[in-house]
């Protein structure tokens, strides 16, 4: 079987394009027989010699929804390759979007497709509509981060961390409120790792001595992230409550703050893991949220590393989400 993901690209530090990485990598350990392509903006730029002759397919998977229009407008569609549409994002619900184009491409790829798999049942929910079928496959936690770490190394002081991204025009990391908790926390430690094509200067115009910043256009290499941690740790989630589209997007990055045995406090965003004692979900102003969720847990008289169960890793892990989608593929004949 040869599937193809359409995906932002190959390879990159965003959450979707994380997603489409390592599904395909554990497609690939569960069912070898599958032959996994990538087609990315690269080749959106450029069209690659693709024709239906020469590299038959056997599934299309779309993860973002302009450049899988454009795939299937440049190459036409084929009758026998059925198309998933996988809803990584809630592409309607970001209001903040300059013009309809992609709302446009997302109702493209919805009428074109043949089965909707949704990262969770809040997204689901918005497309039950279209009366197709519809799976919930959500994220998972990446091997890195499903092993603990050789060593604990704890400090007297508390550490919080931020790893994720931010480019230009994204709109759902409140980056003020990132600047602001430094001055806030004194008696904190705060590391931010971040993806972006912005400088750390433009970011961060006034670096307090208790921040660290590491700015790379494809981010951090997740093990560097890993053995730079200390403990006690929290991990935070900054998400505007202006972009609509954040409070449905499932966050790799809590479920790798927990896999690490990591607290974490989340704004404006669903309850991905559920209520447990080591993460607070919070809706309203970032800086105002997160500082209340820090301090609830820095009045805490421990801090103690809480790590998943086995069980619970198994559950989370890439590999079982890969197992869940090769389910999903099996509905579809081989010719």
């Amino acid at each position: 079987m040869r599937v193809l993901f359409i995906s932002g690209a190959p390879w990159g530090a965003t959450a979707g394009n994380q997603r489409y990485q390592a599904l395909a990598e554990n497609l690939r350990k569960v069912a070898p027989e599958i032959d996994v392509k990538f087609y990315s903006w690269v080749d959106g730029a450029t069209p690659p010699p693709y024709r239906w002759t020469n590299e038959p397919l056997n599934v299309i998977i779309v993860g973002y929804p302009e450049l899988g229009r454009h795939f299937l407008k440049t190459f036409g569609e084929h009758p026998l390759v059925p198309i998933i549409y996988d809803l990584c994002d809630y592409w309607k619900g970001n209001e903040l979007i300059e013009g309809a184009d992609l709302r446009e491409a997302d109702d493209y790829i919805v009428q074109k497709c043949q089965v909707l798999v949704a990262v969770n049942w809040q997204i689901a929910c918005q497309y039950v509509q279209y009366g197709k079928p519809i799976y919930v496959i959500g994220n998972g936690i990446r091997e890195e981060a499903l092993t603990p770490p050789t060593s604990i190394i704890t400090d007297d002081k508390v550490h919080v961390y931020y790893w994720g991204s931010h480019f230009s025009g994204q709109t759902w990391t409140d980056i003020s409120a990132l600047n602001e908790l430094p001055r806030r926390f004194p008696e904190c430690l705060f590391h931010y790792f971040l993806a972006s094509d912005l400088s750390p200067d433009t970011l961060f115009p006034e670096i307090p001595s208790n921040l660290e910043v590491k700015v790379h256009p494809l981010g951090m290499e997740f093990i560097q992230i890993k053995s730079v941690l200390r403990y006690p740790a929290i991990g935070i989630v900054p998400f505007n409550p202006l972009n609509t589209a954040a409070f449905y997007a499932d966050p790799i990055k809590v479920y790798e703050y927990w896999a690490l045995g990591m607290y974490v406090v989340a704004t404006n965003v669903w309850s991905c893991l559920g209520e447990r004692p080591n993460i607070l979900y919070r809706q309203g102003i970032v800086l105002d949220e997160l500082c209340k969720g820090i301090e609830e847990l820095l009045r805490r008289p421990k801090l103690e590393p809480q790590f998943p169960s086995p069980e619970e890793r198994q559950m989370l892990s890439w590999e079982n989400r890969a197992r869940q989608y090769l389910e999903i593929l099996r509905k579809f004949p081989v010719p």
